[in-house]
């Protein structure tokens, strides 16, 4: 089943009730897209997030597992490890930045 959220706070829920569910995300540093890096933090984006931010590690300040994973080739491994848990999961998958961006963004003035 699909839960969908977005504050981040969803997470404390599902480790305070117990919740073994895995939380997926596909981190390009942004919502839609992001940066590789900030040089003037007054001048980021409305559609991009700190570079890099480590959610996983929100899951395990609750009490939940976290996984971060730098390489395709690493995802599998995190997901049957994921699956394997009676808590609440969260596997943060860094994806590249540089890739196409979403045609509803293009037009959004930055």
């Amino acid at each position: 089943r699909r839960v969908r959220g977005f504050s981040g706070m969803e997470i404390e829920v599902a480790c305070r009730y117990g919740l073994p569910i895995i939380s997926i995300i596909l981190n390009n540093n942004g919502i839609y897209c992001g940066l590789d890096s900030i040089t003037d933090r007054n001048s980021i984006p409305v559609t991009a997030l700190s570079p890099n931010s480590r959610y996983e590690m929100m899951m395990e300040a609750f009490g939940g597992k976290g996984y971060l994973v730098s390489k395709p080739e690493d995802i599998g491994a995190s997901l049957k490890d994921a699956l394997q848990q009676k808590v609440p999961c969260l596997i943060n998958i860094m994806i590249d930045t540089s890739g196409p961006i979403p045609k509803i963004v293009q037009n959004v003035k930055h």
